[in-house]
């Protein structure tokens, strides 16, 4: 199983802190700069903020899925779940209740 690449894209903050982050662009030395305002985290820090993403939805669901959250805190290398069971009942049932969890919070698994 793999969380999405560069699921920090994923994580939108709020529409009053966009002038934050802000790209200016031109194509050309003699044409206009544009200017875009970035509502995703697209910095050095990104890696770093999926991870405390991940760590976050595992400490608001501790009570509910314990086992799951036990796995989103210790098996995820940045954005890759790398995981497995001797159990393929267990693991397809870990997979269920991790796929449920983080969809929610609109991290989606896949592969």
């Amino acid at each position: 199983m793999s969380v999405i690449a560069k699921m920090y894209r994923q994580v939108l903050f709020k529409p009053s802190d966009s002038n934050l982050q802000r790209i200016l662009w031109r194509d050309f030395p003699d044409k206009k700069i544009k200017h875009f305002a970035l509502r995703t985290y697209e910095t050095a820090c990104a890696p770093y903020l999926a991870i405390r993403s991940l760590t976050q939805t595992a400490n608001e669901n501790e009570n509910d899925f314990s086992l799951a959250c036990k796995f989103i805190r210790n098996d995820f290398y940045v954005d890759d779940l790398v995981t497995g069971s001797d159990n393929l009942n267990e693991v397809i049932q870990l997979k269920i209740n991790i796929s449920k969890l983080l969809q929610q919070y609109g991290f989606p698994l896949h592969k």
